[in-house]
């Protein structure tokens, strides 16, 4: 199971520089994407929105589609009380200079036994710190 955060979601509604790459990457994989992935999606996609660099039906389209994919292509997973725990744990580390988006999408793929797919290089890093089977 590959456990997909916002900065891989958001290329495979919104064309951009890694779109071909996210995906390749999800081929052919047993996808998770969490209530907070689709989320911080949606809040990317809506800056895109702001910052005019999508035009506001684009917008609206890519999150329609995305949800159509999260309904059928995904197995969908809500942040429980224990991933909260393990990511303060995580977020102590202050070597690992994580967010706490971050560190719940690391805790969340460690509590599916999932492998982490992330184009963010500062979370793919603390994940290799944390343990390198955590990465995609």
């Amino acid at each position: 199971m590959i456990y997909l955060d916002a900065s891989v979601i958001v290329p495979l509604f919104v064309d951009e520089q890694r779109s071909d790459e996210a995906r390749t990457r999800i081929a052919d994989q047993s996808l998770i994407a969490s209530s907070l992935s689709l989320s911080e999606t949606s809040s990317a996609i809506g800056r895109l929105v702001r910052l005019r660099e999508v035009r506001p039906d684009d917008g609206k389209i890519a999150l329609r589609t995305m949800d159509l994919w999260a309904s059928r292509a995904v197995v969908s997973c809500d942040v429980i009380p224990d991933d909260f725990i393990t990511a303060t744990l995580y977020l102590r580390q202050f070597e690992l200079a994580l967010r706490t988006p971050d560190a719940l999408h690391i805790a969340m793929a460690h509590r599916l036994g999932a492998r982490l797919l992330t184009f963010d290089v500062r979370m793919a890093a603390a994940a290799a710190a944390l343990g390198g089977s955590l990465l995609a």
